[in-house]
Parts: structure tokens; C-alpha cells; sequence
């Protein structure tokens, strides 16, 4: 019988932070559908990248390892894994709201470390949902040389649009 209180690993757990964010920035979110937007908050925000998770668990977790990294003290990086699997507890049963509230009670812990503009699943980026989606999407056919036909309210991104859609996010705020 396993414990059910094990915490799951991943394979960048064995890695370098950087190393680990230089992985997890390559996934292809059609395959690791949990991500977020955010970047270093050091350097006046000018390098950011999104991170793919294949679930809302790793995701968290990986954010849950920073902590200690970005020097918060013990129970500095405790509350914050507190607080972490409480949202993924809310997540789980369906209280999507909660990754509004969560990025900003991550703010101040994490603050001149990382800084995450968005975060959420793949498929709620395709589908335009909120102001970060919205602009990415304009931004991604405005960069596109093919004029299209839809108005820029409805554009969304169609299953033919993705790997287009996907090595765009690859480069977005590099």
C-alpha cells in the first residue's frame, strides 16, 4: 500500500533552477497543459517566459520550490506551500477563481524574485479568456502576415492555429 501523503516528483526536481526553467519553458503546452506567464523581477521584467506543467499539481509544486530559493525564510517558504496546496485543493473542485487570488498573494513573497502575469490552463489561453489571453491572441495574429477575416473580439485560437499558436509562446517575451 502506498502513503497517500507522498508528494509526487518530477524529473526537473533533479536539476538547477535554471536548468529546470529552461526545460520546462520548451514543453509543448498541447501535451503539458498547465502553465504560467512570469519571469524574473529583478531585471525590470525584461526576460519572462512561460513554464508548462502537465497538471495544476506540478505546476504548484514548482512553484512551491522557489520559495526557498528566492531566500524567504522557513516559515516564509511553509505559509507559502500552505497556501499553495490549499489553492490546488480549490482547484481540484473546480474553483478556477482561485488562480486570480492565489497570483496576488504571490506577489509579496515572491517579489523582486518572480513575478507571474498570468497562470492557468492552455486551453483558457486558446479560448481568450481574460485580458493577458485577449492580448496575446492579438498579438500572435497581428504578428501572423495572413489578414483574417474575424473581427478581433472573436478571435480565438482554432486546433489548426495551435503549433503556430505554441512556437509563438515559445518566443513571447524573450
Amino acid at each position: 500500500m502506498s502513503n497517500t501523503n507522498e508528494r509526487p516528483t518530477y524529473e526537473w526536481q533533479r536539476l538547477s533552477l535554471p536548468d529546470a526553467g529552461n526545460q520546462i519553458s520548451q514543453r509543448d503546452p498541447m501535451n503539458y497543459g498547465w502553465g504560467f506567464f512570469g519571469g524574473d523581477d529583478c531585471t525590470l521584467h525584461s526576460v519572462a517566459f512561460f513554464l508548462w506543467f502537465e497538471s495544476v499539481d506540478e505546476m504548484l509544486a514548482f512553484i512551491a520550490e522557489i520559495g526557498p530559493v528566492v531566500d524567504l525564510n522557513e516559515e516564509e517558504a511553509e505559509a507559502l506551500k500552505g497556501r499553495l496546496y490549499e489553492v490546488r485543493a480549490a482547484l481540484r473542485n473546480g474553483r478556477t477563481q482561485s488562480l486570480d487570488v492565489l497570483m496576488k498573494e504571490l506577489e509579496e513573497p515572491l517579489k523582486g524574485h518572480l513575478y507571474i502575469s498570468w497562470m492557468g490552463q492552455f486551453s483558457s489561453l486558446c479560448r481568450r479568456e481574460g485580458k493577458f489571453a485577449a492580448d496575446l491572441i492579438d498579438e500572435f495574429f497581428d504578428d501572423e502576415s495572413e489578414p483574417h477575416e474575424d473581427t478581433a473580439s472573436a478571435r480565438t485560437i482554432s486546433e489548426d492555429a495551435k503549433p503556430a499558436f505554441v512556437e509563438f509562446l515559445k518566443s513571447y517575451g524573450h
